[in-house]
C-alpha cells in the first residue's frame, strides 16, 4: 500500500499576498481625462516596480522542503515480522507532525521498487531535506546492503539484487536529485532469513564505504550484528527513536547518539546502534525555535501555546548538568589522590568504570574520560610490575584488627543481578552469601588469626564488557578470590583480569569449554562443561527418547552456540538427522519467523541453547503454532521460572526436558536436601539453579586458605589447585590440571504439571 501526502512548496512563484498587493496598486489611481498622461506614466512606473518585485521574489532561493520516504516490510512469506509496518506508521505520523511530506510504502513488493524510488526522487528539488526510514529484513552480499521485497524469491546470493532495494543505488538517486540533507535510518538489521542459501552468510548489514557526501546513516545495530524486532508495538530501535526525534533544539547527530545510548541500555549491551557519515551544516527534526513561520503561508488554527515539552526538556537538561557536575567532582577527587602509581591506576580504572554513560547535551564527559584514560595509562607505565609477586602485592587483603579483633578477608561474587536473568544472578549471590554467613558463625582461624569474611558483590548484567569492568572493580577492593561469573560470555573475558591480578576465579555455572582451556592457572569450574554435558544429552535424546529429526536454535551467545554445537555433533554421531538450525538474539521474545521456518520441517525435537528468559516465550509460541515437538535445552532453561516466562504454557508429560551440569545421587542426596532447606529458611525462596555451586565455591576457597594456612592469594591458588576429595553439597570436588572437575555429573529434569521441576536421571 502506498500513501502520499500533498505538498505545498513555498517560493515556487509569486505569493498570493504579493500578487494581490500589486493588483491594488495598479487599480488605485483614478483615470480622468485631465490626468490621463500622468496616469499612464505612473502606471508604467508602478508596473515596472511590480515586475521588478516579481523577478526579485522569483530569484530568491526557495525554502527547502522536508520530504520523507518511509517503508515498513513485515509480510515476508517465509519469515514474517511483527513490528515493521507499525514502525513505519508511527514514524510517518511523527514526521508529518514535524512538517514532512511523507511517501509511505507498506510491504514493498518487487514490482514496486523501481517506481517507488523514481517517484520519490522526482519530487526532490535541489537543497531539500530528505529522510529515508526503513524497517524490516536487511541483508548484505559481498559488502553491499539490500532491503528485500516481501515477495522476494531468493535461493542464493545471485538472486538478491533482482529482489531487493539496493541501499547504495537509493543514496545515489538522492545525491543526483541534489538533496541538501540526506538522512538514512535503517531498522533493518534483523536476521537474514535467506542465509542458509548464501556462500558467505554474513549477519546484519555492512558498513557503507562510498556514500555520497553530506549523507548521514544510522543503523539499528552495529555492522554484522542483528537487531531485535521488539516485544511491544514497535521494534526496540524505533521505540527509542520515536521518544527522541521531536525533542526541540537537539541536532540530529546528538539525537541519534541519545537513541543509541537508550537502545544499548535497554538491550543490556546486546544491541548497539551504529552511525556513519556526516551532514553539511546543522539539521534539526524540531528546530530550536518555531517562531518564524514559512513566508506568506496562512497560519494554522492554534489551541494556544504549550510549554510542557520545554519544561520537560529543561528538567532533563538540569538533571544531566547535575550528573556532569558530579562526574567532574569525582574527576577532581581522583586527580588529587596521591597514592602510589599502582593505586592511582586503580583509582582511574574505578573512575572509568563508574562514569560510563554518554551525556547527550555536552561533550565534557568525553573529554574527562579521554583525560582519565591517559592518566590511567601513565600510572600503569609508572607502576610497571616486574612479575607475579608485585601483582599479588597490589591485591593482598588487609591484615589487621577490626573492632572485633578479627582479620577481615574479602571474597568476591560477580553475576547478573539486573536484567532478564537477574533471578539467576541473585540466586548465585545468595548461595555465596549463605556460605559466608555460616563460615563467620562457625569461626575460622588461619595463621593464628581469627578471620571475618566479607562478601564483595558486583553486577555484570550478563554483558561481556560490563563483566570485565566488574572484575576490575572487585579486584581493586582486595579480594582473595572471586566466585563467578554466571555466564560463559562474561566469565571468559573476565578471567584475563583475574589471571593478571593473580587471584582465583571459581565459576559455579559457566560451561563453555574455552573457560578452562586458556592456560590460566587461576581459573576453576565446579560443573560439567558444555561439550561433555551436551554430548551426553544428545546421545540420550537419540538412544533413550528415540529422536530422529532434530531442529536446533541458539541465542548467539558464547554459551548458546557452544551447547548447540556439542549437541549437534552428538546427535549426528548417534544417527539422527538435523533438519534445520536457526538463531535468535538474546533479548528477543518474538520467535515466529524462525519457528515458521522450522515447523515445515516437522522436527520431533527442538533443542535450544540459551537462557530461560528466551526459552519461555519460545515454548509458548511453539504451542500456539501447533508445533508438538519436544523442547530440550541446557542448564540455562532449567529453572523454576520457565513456566512463568512461558506465559502459562504447560510443559508436562515429558514434552520439555533440560539438563543441569552437576547433580547428586547416593551419599550426596541428603546434604543437597539439607542445603535447600537452609537456603529457603534464610532467603524465603527456593533455589533456582546454581546457588549450591556458589555455596560450594566459597567453601572450597576457604578450605584452600585453611590448607595453605594463609590468605595470600598465591598460596591460596596453589592449595586450591591441589584440592582432592572435598565433600561439597554438590558432590565430591577435585580439580584436574585445567581447573575442571575430575568427576563431573549431569542431571536431567522434566516438569510436573504447574511447572515444578522433577529430576529424572543423573549421568556421570
Amino acid at each position: 500500500m502506498q500513501h502520499f501526502a500533498q505538498s505545498t512548496r513555498p517560493g515556487g512563484g509569486l505569493p498570493m499576498a504579493a500578487k494581490g498587493q500589486a493588483d491594488t496598486v495598479l487599480a488605485s489611481q483614478p483615470s480622468t481625462p485631465s490626468n490621463t498622461a500622468m496616469s499612464s506614466i505612473l502606471a508604467s512606473h508602478r508596473l515596472l516596480v511590480g515586475l521588478g518585485l516579481l523577478l526579485l521574489l522569483q530569484a530568491l532561493p526557495a525554502q527547502a522542503a522536508r520530504l520523507a520516504l518511509v517503508i515498513g516490510n513485515a509480510a515476508y512469506a517465509d519469515s514474517p515480522l511483527r513490528n515493521p509496518v507499525n514502525d513505519a506508521r508511527a514514524v510517518e505520523a511523527k514526521l508529518q507532525q514535524l512538517g514532512f511530506t511523507v511517501h509511505k510504502v507498506e510491504n514493498l513488493k518487487r514490482a514496486q521498487i523501481g517506481r517507488t524510488v523514481s517517484g520519490f526522487a522526482s519530487r526532490i528539488r535541489p537543497g531539500d531535506d530528505v529522510v529515508v526510514f526503513y524497517a524490516g529484513h536487511g541483508l548484505q552480499v559481498r559488502g553491499v546492503n539490500y532491503l528485500p521485497a516481501v515477495d522476494a524469491e531468493i535461493q542464493n546470493e545471485d538472486d538478491v539484487p533482482l529482489n531487493s532495494l539496493n541501499v547504495g543505488s537509493l543514496l545515489e538517486r538522492l545525491d543526483e536529485a541534489k538533496a541538501g540533507v540526506k538522512l538514512l535510518i535503517l531498522d533493518a538489521c534483523r536476521n537474514n532469513p535467506y542465509a542458509r542459501g548464501f556462500r558467505s552468510a554474513s549477519r546484519g548489514l555492512a558498513r557503507v564505504a562510498d556514500a555520497p557526501g553530506g549523507t548521514l546513516m544510522h543503523f539499528a545495530t552495529r555492522p554484522g550484528s542483528v537487531a531485535a524486532d521488539g516485544s511491544g508495538a514497535n521494534g526496540l530501535y524505533t521505540t527509542e527513536l520515536l521518544k527522541a526525534i521531536d525533542l526541540p533544539g537537539v541536532p540530529v547527530e546528538l539525537m541519534l547518539k541519545r537513541v543509541a545510548a537508550a537502545v544499548e541500555r535497554v538491550s543490556q549491551g546486546q544491541q548497539e546502534p551504529w552511525g556513519e557519515g556526516s551532514l553539511k551544516g546543522d539539521f534539526y527534526f524540531r528546530p530550536p525555535s518555531s517562531a518564524t513561520a514559512p513566508a506568506l503561508v496562512p497560519p494554522t488554527a492554534s489551541t494556544g501555546i504549550s510549554l510542557e515539552d520545554l519544561q520537560r526538556e529543561e528538567a532533563s537538561r538540569q538533571a544531566w548538568n547535575g550528573w556532569q557536575q558530579r562526574m567532574k567532582a569525582d574527576f577532581d577527587k581522583t586527580t588529587g589522590f596521591s597514592g602510589s602509581s599502582d593505586l592511582q591506576a586503580m583509582a582511574w580504572d574505578r573512575f572509568l568504570g563508574l562514569w560510563t554513560e554518554d551525556n547527550p547535551i555536552s561533550r565534557e564527559d568525553d573529554d574527562l574520560r579521554q583525560q582519565a584514560r591517559q592518566r590511567l595509562d601513565a600510572a600503569r607505565r609508572l607502576a610497571a610490575p616486574s612479575g607475579p609477586s608485585s601483582q599479588v602485592a597490589m591485591i593482598t587483603p588487609p591484615v589487621g584488627s577490626l573492632s572485633t579483633g578479627k582479620t577481615l578477608v574479602r571474597i568476591g561474587h560477580v553475576g547478573p543481578t539486573s536484567g532478564a536473568i537477574a533471578h539467576l544472578g541473585l540466586d548465585n549471590e545468595n548461595g555465596a552469601r549463605l556460605a559466608i554467613e555460616e563460615a563467620n558463625a562457625a569461626g575460622v582461624r588461619i595463621g593464628g588469626r581469627e578471620l571475618r569474611f566479607e562478601l564483595v558483590t558486583d553486577d555484570d548484567g550478563a554483558d561481556p564488557k560490563s563483566g570485565v569492568e566488574a572484575a576490575r572493580r572487585v579486584v581493586a577492593q582486595g579480594v582473595v578470590g572471586v566466585v563467578g561469573h554466571l555466564n560463559s560470555g562474561t566469565s571468559i573475558p573476565a578471567s584475563a583480569v583475574y589471571q593478571q591480578a593473580g587471584i582465583a576465579q571459581i565459576s559455579p555455572s559457566a560451561t563453555n569449554p574455552k573457560l578452562t582451556r586458556q592456560g590460566f592457572r587461576t581459573t576453576f569450574r565446579l560443573i560439567t562443561d558444555d561439550q561433555h554435558a551436551s554430548e551426553a544429552f544428545g546421545r540420550y535424546a537419540v538412544q533413550q527418547l528415540g529422536a530422529r529429526k532434530i531442529a536446533l536454535i541458539d541465542d548467539r551467545t558464547a554459551y548458546g552456540v557452544g551447547v548447540v554445537d556439542a549437541f549437534e555433533r552428538a546427535v549426528k554421531a548417534a544417527g539422527a538427522e538435523v533438519v534445520g538450525r536457526e538463531f535468535t538474539n538474546d533479548p528477543a521474545t518474538d520467535h515466529t519467523a524462525i519457528l515458521t521456518s522450522l515447523k515445515a520441517r516437522r522436527p520431533d525435537v527442538v533443542f535450544f541453547g540459551g537462557m530461560d528468559s528466551v526459552a519461555g516465550p519460545l515454548l509458548r509460541q511453539m504451542r500456539q503454532m501447533g508445533i508438538d515437538a519436544r523442547l530440550l535445552g541446557g542448564d540455562g532453561i532449567c529453572s523454576g521460572e520457565l513456566v512463568k516466562l512461558a506465559g502459562g504454557a504447560d510443559p508436562v508429560d515429558g514434552r520439555v526436558l533440560c539438563y543441569e551440569s552437576g547433580g547428586v545421587d547416593g551419599e550426596f542426596t541428603a546434604p543437597m536436601v539439607d542445603f535447600k532447606r537452609r537456603y529457603k529458611a534464610r532467603f524465603g525462596m527456593d533455589v533456582q539453579i546454581y546457588a549450591p555451586y556458589t555455596y560450594d565455591a566459597v567453601r572450597v576457597l576457604i578450605d584452600a586458605m585453611r590448607r595453605a594456612d594463609s590468605i595470600e592469594p598465591a598460596r591460596v591458588l596453589q592449595a586450591l589447585a591441589r584440592t582432592t576429595g572435598y565433600k561439597g553439597v554438590t558432590g565430591p570436588i577435585a580439580f584436574d590440571d585445567k581447573g575442571d572437575l575430575v568427576r563431573a555429573s549431569l542431571t536431567l529434569y522434566g516438569f510436573r504439571r504447574g511447572g515444578e521441576r522433577q529430576a529424572q536421571a543423573v549421568l556421570h
